[in-house]
């Protein structure tokens, strides 16, 4: 439920027509030009997936740290190692 809570709250909070362009600029002034971190890979970035960019977020959109992960996710924006591997494995 917590999971179903944090989705609803994405939506409606963070539109996607300023989300995108906030955390991209964001991934930009911490040097990822990529627009993707994929976590599992190095500490610095794990920590700016899971910590800085939805604490940032959620200051900016007045949404908990978890909404802003879900977000994060959906828009491919933080990506686990190991689901990259299993979609290049297929």
């Amino acid at each position: 439920r917590e999971h179903q809570a944090n989705y609803f709250a994405s939506a409606i909070a963070m539109p996607k027509t300023t989300f995108i362009p906030f955390c991209k600029s964001y991934l930009k002034e911490a040097g990822i030009f990529e627009n993707q971190i994929v976590t599992g890979i190095d500490r610095h970035l794990d920590r700016i997936a899971f910590f800085d960019l939805p604490y940032r977020i959620a200051e900016t959109y007045g949404v908990s740290m978890q909404a802003s992960t879900v977000k994060l996710k959906k828009f491919s924006l933080i990506a686990e190692k190991k689901s990259l591997r299993q979609i290049t494995l297929l």
